[in-house]
């Protein structure tokens, strides 16, 4: 028993660190908490088909879940860290004055620098994604 516990534990201590960090960037105005990263886990391992709240306390099922469902919680990682830099960017370029042109001048420069290190097929195709995006 302890044996999957501390398993499980130390599995899901490493998920919800990776959770908390996605709210870390720029200036981190997000905060999730260790609780909230908690049951963000929880709520993810409910979202699978055949999941149940006795199921969430196997320590055995939960621990095998994260293993099979890496791959997706990495994603969802990824998604959090995404909707967290976009909010920090659209805080910075619409918070008025000085501090809107600095920031914005700050975010092109270093979409600059990074575009510059692309490949050609990737220049054009993040020259796609962005007029799609900003619809020009």
């Amino acid at each position: 028993y302890f044996y999957w516990r501390l398993r499980r534990k130390l599995a899901e201590f490493d998920v919800r660190k990776q959770i908390i960090e996605t709210a870390q960037v720029g200036r981190g105005h997000a905060v999730i908490t260790p609780v909230a990263a908690s049951k963000m886990i929880k709520s993810w391992f409910l979202e699978t088909n055949g999941a149940t709240e006795a199921l969430w306390g196997d320590d055995k099922a939960v621990l095998s879940w994260m293993a099979q469902k890496q791959e997706d919680l990495e994603s969802k990682i990824v998604q959090l860290t995404k909707a967290n830099v976009t909010q920090e960017v659209f805080e910075v370029m619409t918070a008025g004055g000085n501090t809107a042109k600095i920031g914005t001048a700050g975010i092109v420069e270093g979409i600059s620098q990074a575009v510059s290190t692309m490949s050609a097929e990737e220049q054009a195709n993040f020259k796609e994604f962005l007029k799609a995006t900003l619809q020009l």
